[in-house]
Parts: C-alpha cells; sequence; structure tokens
C-alpha cells in the first residue's frame, strides 16, 4: 500500500505530496487539478519500464512531442518518490536527452525495493526500445482506452482467471446479473483465429467490443478489481457512460477489491452521484478515516495541493463538488 507519493517536475505538476493516503482513495477537483498526473505517477514509479510505453502513449501518440509531455513545461527531468506501507520506498527519476529529429533517449533510474537504470529509446514511428527493470509493486491502471482496445480485456480476463480463479469469476458474474439481468456469463470464444471475449446470454452471445460503451468500460474496470490481491489498482473516471445502476454496482466492487482482496484503489473522477455512492457503501462497511479518503485537488503555478477529507466529513466534499458543479 502507498503510503505517500511525491512527485516534481512530471506531466503538470511542478512539485507537490499526496500524503497519509488510505485503502481507498478517491481524487477530486477541476479539470487540470493533477488527478491524472496522480495517478500515473504512482503507476509509473512501481512499475518503472513495464508501463512507461503505456503511459507515453496512452494519450495519443503525436510524435516525438509525446515523449517531452512526460515532462513539466520542457523540462529534462522528473522525479518521483513513493513510500509503502512498510515504510520501504521506491524513487524514480526520469532524464530526457534529445538525438536530433529521429528519437529521444529517456535514461530511467530507479532506487528502493528495485534499483536500476535503463536508457529507453523512442523513435518517431512509437517504436520503444528498452531493458526491463523489474516491477517494485503490482500496479494496475485502467482508462477508457481499455475499453475500445484490442486485445486488452481478453488480458485483463486472463489475468482475472490466473490471480482469482473461479471464484473471481462467479464473483464478477453475480454482480453483472444483480444489474444487467440477461447476461448469463463472460466468455473468450475464437472468431476467425482470434480469441475474443464474449458476453453470453441464454440463446445468444455478443463480442465484448459491439457491447454499449458503459457496459464495456465497467467490465473492465469490475474484472480488474475481483483479478487482484494486495495490488494498487487505479481507476480513471470510471463512472463514463454508466448509468446509475452500474455505477453503483462500481462503488460496491471498489469496496469489496479493498476490504476482500486487500487492494489499495485510487478513484480519479468528476461525479458527485459516484463519490456519494462510494461514500455510503464505505458507511454500510463501516470503514475508518484512515481507510476511506476524498482528495481535493488544486494545481497553481504547476503546485499540487489538497484538501482531505475522511469518511467523517465527506459529505464536505460531497458540498463542495456540488458547489463547483453547478456554480
Amino acid at each position: 500500500m502507498v503510503k505517500w507519493v511525491s512527485i516534481v517536475k512530471f506531466r503538470g505538476v511542478r512539485e507537490g505530496v499526496l500524503s497519509n493516503l488510505a485503502g481507498i482513495n478517491i481524487l477530486v477537483g477541476r479539470n487540470g487539478s493533477g488527478k491524472t498526473t496522480v495517478l500515473e505517477a504512482v503507476h509509473l514509479a512501481l512499475t518503472l519500464t513495464d508501463s512507461f510505453e503505456f503511459l507515453v502513449k496512452r494519450r495519443g501518440w503525436f510524435g516525438l512531442a509525446s515523449i517531452d509531455t512526460l515532462f513539466y513545461r520542457c523540462s529534462r527531468e522528473a522525479r518521483i518518490i513513493v513510500e509503502l506501507a512498510d515504510r520501504t520506498r521506491q524513487e524514480l527519476s526520469l532524464r530526457v536527452e534529445r538525438r536530433g529529429e529521429t528519437a529521444r533517449m529517456v535514461r530511467l533510474e530507479a532506487r528502493g525495493r528495485r534499483t536500476g537504470v535503463s536508457d529507453i529509446l523512442v523513435y518517431r514511428d512509437g517504436r520503444v526500445v528498452a531493458s526491463k527493470l523489474g516491477v517494485a509493486h503490482n500496479s494496475f491502471l485502467v482508462d477508457w482506452n481499455i475499453a475500445s482496445s484490442l486485445g486488452a480485456s481478453e488480458s485483463i480476463y486472463a489475468e482475472m482467471l490466473v490471480h482469482g480463479g473461479f471464484s473471481a469469476k462467479e464473483f464478477l458474474l453475480d454482480m453483472l446479473r444483480s444489474k444487467t439481468g440477461s447476461v448469463r456469463s463472460v466468455e473468450p470464444i475464437r472468431v476467425n483465429n482470434e480469441w475474443i471475449l464474449h458476453l453470453v446470454y441464454t440463446d445468444h452471445a455478443i463480442p465484448y467490443y459491439v457491447a454499449g460503451d458503459g457496459i464495456r468500460y465497467a467490465l473492465a474496470c469490475l474484472m480488474t478489481l475481483v483479478a487482484h490481491r494486495d495490488s494498487v489498482l487505479l481507476l480513471e473516471e470510471p463512472e463514463l457512460h454508466l448509468h446509475p445502476g452500474l455505477m453503483k454496482l462500481i462503488a460496491h466492487a471498489i469496496i469489496a477489491s479493498y476490504r476482500r482482496r486487500g487492494n489499495q484503489v485510487f478513484v480519479s473522477t468528476h461525479s458527485v452521484e459516484l463519490v456519494d455512492m462510494l461514500v455510503r457503501e464505505a458507511a454500510r462497511n463501516n470503514l475508518g478515516d484512515n481507510e476511506f479518503r476524498i482528495y481535493w485537488l488544486a494545481l497553481e503555478d504547476g503546485r499540487l495541493s489538497y484538501t482531505s477529507y475522511g469518511l467523517s466529513n465527506a459529505s464536505e466534499a460531497l458540498e463542495e463538488m456540488k458547489h463547483w458543479l453547478y456554480n
């Protein structure tokens, strides 16, 4: 479990520290307040070279400028530090070196649970060549791209079975049936020499990729939440395209993932409705202030600041969100 994270010159954050992190951390704030940067910083610090290419390209590949956007306002160095529950730290520094018009080299240096140096070459056509450093701690970031990327949902499904077995799949199906009713199972089916995940109904099956946007993203989030144990799970705006019933299901799964599977969960959101559902679900499960926290983030001239709320005063955070949304 991550207890605090320090960010220096990464993405849009010049400097900032997020401390006293809980089992479930809800990141809220205006657009451009640093929510996504916090998710990416934690993920990169824990997974190192394993997530580098994903983070560079997840906002779209627009040539070598995609590398430059990792660094605050054309800086050439960035640093991220996380401290875990056992008080060990993982430090990560990045430095970009320009190599003409065809490539960039980024030196990634890690110290702590994982120590080593990787010189990562990124070419203009998007090719990435890097030596692996391994993973400091299991971390998984889920964003909307996963719902529309061929093969991503199949990978999450496989991870769910490998790490959670039949019980994880049954838990997933129980949740889906409670809100969708007609979905009987989720299965990979071979179509034209490709294994494609399908939603299985009583008398037919449809490919995951032609299901509604809300069902696809909800399923990606749900599979991630039930697939892993003792990991850090980061969900970017899981409310996207969801009606209230599915949103409530996501809120239930987030709390269950923490309580039943020992995962630490970070959620970035703009949804008052989702935060309210999470607060109610956390209260029903008798979570304490050290288990559930809401962080209202703000970013001014690159400096990240926040106001923190526990479950006992979460109503203040909800009122702040309503005021921001409706004024």
